[in-house]
């Protein structure tokens, strides 16, 4: 016997509620997703009459029933993906900010700061051998200005203001 579809209307109205959904949250890689559990109450019996109903009934109300577990769980997984899939979107933002932002202002600034470092250190060479040849360089000189003799200490070949009779010694 086949039912029209007002009178399939009809019977579904009179369907009782057999579901009940445990829904609850776990902690995946720092992300929390939902985590659905179905349970099927059994019936207290058929809504319906069997004379006035079909066989196909029955057997579309067992097909129902696991349609809507069914549909329940893929919510359930779909949103648990759509949430991971944010946080694997968020996490790749922040990897490439490291990758492409961070890390080289760090590698310059890195690198500014040896430089910075080698010139200091060629500065100082410079400095240091400077100063060691003028060390090397003093000679003593005499100066006789009248009826005095002074002494001062004076680099190699520097002649300023002395003159031809002025005695440089060893």
């Amino acid at each position: 016997m086949l039912m029209g579809s007002t009178r399939l209307e009809e019977t579904s109205l009179t369907a009782q509620d057999r579901f009940d959904v445990d829904a609850s949250t776990r902690n995946v890689i720092g992300v929390s997703i939902p985590d659905v559990e179905v349970q099927l109450r059994a019936l207290e019996g058929y809504p319906y009459s069997m004379i006035g109903t079909s066989a196909k009934l029955d057997e579309a109300v067992a097909l129902m029933t696991e349609a809507v577990k069914n549909v329940v769980e893929l919510s359930a997984a779909e949103e648990a993906i759509r949430r991971l899939a944010e946080a694997i979107a968020a996490t790749k933002r922040r990897v490439n900010s490291l990758e492409y932002i961070v890390i080289p202002r760090i590698l310059n600034t890195i690198r500014y700061i040896e430089m910075s470092l080698q010139e200091r250190a060629r500065e100082a060479d410079y400095e240091l051998k400077a100063w060691s040849s003028a060390l090397n360089s003093i000679h003593y000189c005499k100066y006789h200005i009248g009826n005095s003799s002074s002494s001062l200490y004076v680099p190699r070949g520097w002649r300023a203001g002395c003159s031809s009779s002025r005695t440089w010694d060893k």
